[in-house]
């Protein structure tokens, strides 16, 4: 999908890989850039020589005549397109209906009995009640800082480290990140402990200040910080004595062994009692004890850097840590204070959510989505609202229908698999027993684990903060995520404690799980809704969940097994022919160039493409097994889905850094790859969207 998502836990984090990483070194140099170039211009033969970027605002005029033969996606969406020159998109329409039942559900929870229901309205008022928070200021943060400054020595260091009143969210040289799944035992679960995210966001940051870019994104960080310390009484000299010392704390963390590429399962997994020992004279078993971690946990850490944690904590560190500390705590809370340092902390950085809902909402809008996206969305307590919505929302019968075009989905893909006449039968087996254990959690959460008994945040009433509160609130999380390490992995499991917010309207695949998620926001209109016709629903939410199962055999899905681990499981010989397909794949879109004569990155969005095209197959072999189906319908659907109103410059970005095609593209690439298709609209040889079955792409 076209959004990115908070990973389930300790997610394992997939970095951008190459094709070519399945079985080698990509060839260097300019001879193999011009060599990809000729075969991407010899391979595409003119393909969107006749398309436009119906994307952007002012490209499609009322007058312009689009055939379904020449450009599908500018002839389905033309008439939603000049309709208006404000920003739209189908995601947003979605969003937008979803936006109003939280509305009415926020209004019923004022009335919900119940203990959930009564800590979420505490947290509510704290949240939304800026006169208070603008009353108190940066105050509450600074009461937390100053527990920091008064530490003297190592002891009073290592006591704040494990006082959970002074330092609720646990911050420390060494932090608990999460409950992980166990690389010794896959069933089981680990606490996972590791350094505390980096102040400036990327370990080059530190060692390389050579290119503007370095530069540009180090002052940006630091312009955050420094509009907290100017509120706080911190002056120039102040504020770069705290960076300086902050740095040098960071670097001589970093230094020390935790974030080393290549570490083995050895060295990373232990015992509780083996990781205590190993720490020695730091105070690991009291700062597990503060959370309630039980003594026959096991743990992922780094024994090195476990090692080195009493000396990291020495008399002559003592100020770069206090510093380190400070820094940690302000980096996560700029926006749990007044409504002045918010906005002003927008306007410096546009990647701040904030920034993206203040230039897109205005008034009371504005003040809702504040609270939903950068408040309630990261909280545990936003089980206590799903659980509310779901059950006046999503009916039974709904949800039957959704998990049944699931599973037909997978059945759908099954055969596929069975009858690729490129696949070994050994890569059949393979590739269906990893499809068979897909886990497909569908719109509802596991409710029976949302519990809230024992949360007690203080009300305004009694004198409460909303900093305060969301400290408690963490502190409370990492309790209920202890509590969860006395029980075995389970790939089915899905409570709020994993991140994964069901009201997002979103759909996604988790390599590390092997799993699906379609979450309850992404089932509205115009994906599902009540009467949607089949055409229309596997044109919509069915291509979309084919796609993210596609994910699971796209180049970096076939990295993981049918459990989610990372191991070889594909046939060699299957995976040479798969890199050929996808090669092809990268070609065509490197010879597309849709931004100022610019040639696609086929390499950086073939994932995408590959499962877009995938979803596609998936859902057009079901549609073949009906009478009288629709296809005209259904493709006019998946066209729908991707209709967009943005501007020249958001294009742009999106052609030089975004993971998934054009939204346009995602529309004509994808659906020219179809028999099906061609049939439908009559297409030939000479028309736009016509693409000769020799040059068809699609990898599954």
């Amino acid at each position: 999908m076209k959004k990115r998502f908070k990973h389930r836990g300790i997610a394992i984090v997939l970095a951008a890989i190459l094709l070519f990483s399945l079985t080698g070194s990509a060839p260097q140099g300019s001879d193999a850039d011009d060599m990809a170039n000729k075969v991407a211009n010899a391979f595409n033969n003119g393909i969107g020589k006749k398309w436009v970027d119906s994307d952007v605002i002012g490209r499609v005029k009322a007058s312009d005549e689009f055939r379904a033969q020449d450009d599908y996606a500018a002839y389905v969406n033309k008439d939603w397109i000049v309709s208006s020159d404000e920003y739209s998109s189908i995601f947003r329409q979605t969003t937008n209906a979803v936006y109003e039942k939280k509305m009415t559900v926020l209004k019923e929870m004022s009335s919900e009995e119940g203990k959930a229901a009564e800590e979420f309205r505490k947290y509510y008022e704290l949240a939304t009640n800026w006169d208070a928070r603008n009353e108190q200021g940066v105050a509450p943060l600074q009461t937390y800082l100053q527990m920091i400054d008064e530490i003297s020595s190592k002891e009073e260091l290592y006591a704040f480290i494990c006082d959970r009143e002074k330092n609720p969210a646990g911050i420390a040289p060494i932090m608990y990140q999460g409950n992980g799944r166990s690389e010794k035992n896959p069933s089981k679960l680990v606490c996972t402990l590791d350094l505390p995210s980096q102040f400036l966001g990327n370990k080059d940051l530190y060692y390389n200040t050579s290119t503007i870019d370095s530069v540009e994104k180090k002052s940006l960080k630091e312009q955050e910080l420094s509009c907290l310390l100017k509120r706080l009484g911190y002056n120039e000299k102040d504020t770069k004595k705290l960076l300086r010392n902050n740095y040098r704390m960071e670097k001589k963390m970093m230094n020390s062994g935790a974030v080393v590429k290549g570490v083995t399962v050895d060295l990373r997994t232990m015992s509780r009692k083996d990781a205590v020992e190993t720490a020695g004279k730091y105070p690991l078993d009291e700062y597990l004890n503060s959370f309630g971690f039980k003594d026959d946990i096991s743990v992922d850490a780094d024994k090195r850097y476990l090692k080195k944690l009493d000396s990291l904590c020495s008399k002559a560190n003592l100020e770069k840590m206090k510093a380190m500390l400070k820094v940690q705590l302000m980096k996560d809370n700029y926006s749990n204070l007044d409504r002045d340092l918010y906005d002003q902390l927008n306007e410096i950085s546009e990647d701040r959510i904030g920034h993206a809902l203040q230039k897109e909402y205005s008034g009371e809008r504005l003040e809702n989505e504040i609270f939903f996206t950068e408040y309630l969305a990261k909280s545990y307590i936003y089980g206590a609202f799903n659980e509310l919505y779901l059950n006046k929302y999503c009916t039974d019968e709904e949800l039957k229908r959704l998990e049944d075009m699931v599973d037909k989905l997978k059945d759908s893909y099954r055969e596929i698999i069975n009858d690729e006449e490129w696949l070994s039968d050994e890569g059949k087996a393979a590739a269906t027993e990893k499809l068979n254990n897909l886990v497909a959690h569908v719109v509802r959460p596991d409710q029976s684990s949302v519990y809230f008994d024992d949360l007690n945040l203080i009300s305004a009433e009694d004198g409460g903060n909303f900093l305060q509160a969301q400290l408690d609130l963490r502190y409370f999380t990492t309790r209920c995520s202890a509590a969860e390490l006395n029980e075995d992995y389970d790939r089915n499991s899905w409570n709020p404690l994993t991140g994964v917010n069901t009201l997002d309207a979103n759909a996604f695949y988790m390599a590390n799980e092997n799993s699906i998620y379609i979450l309850a926001g992404i089932c509205d209109e115009p994906f599902y809704y009540d009467g949607i016709s089949d055409e229309e629903l596997y044109g919509t939410l069915g291509v979309v969940v084919g796609h993210e199962m596609t994910h699971g055999f796209d180049q970096k899905g076939i990295l993981y097994d049918k459990d989610g681990i990372n191991q070889e499981w594909f046939p060699s010989v299957d995976k040479m022919e798969f890199n050929n397909r996808v090669m092809k794949l990268q070609s065509l879109y490197t010879g597309l160039k849709p931004f100022n004569n610019s040639s696609y990155d086929g390499a950086r969005v073939s994932a995408e493409a590959t499962a877009d095209m995938g979803g596609m197959r998936i859902a057009l072999n079901i549609a073949k097994k009906k009478n009288d189906f629709d296809y005209d319908k259904f493709f006019r659907a998946f066209a729908d889905c991707w209709k967009t109103r943005i501007t020249e410059e958001s294009e742009k970005v999106y052609f030089e850094r975004d993971m998934h095609p054009l939204a346009y593209l995602r529309v004509n690439v994808t659906v020219m790859q179809f028999d099906e298709f061609h049939e439908t609209y009559d297409i030939k040889s000479g028309d736009g969207m016509y693409l000769a079955p020799d040059k068809r792409v699609a990898v599954w």
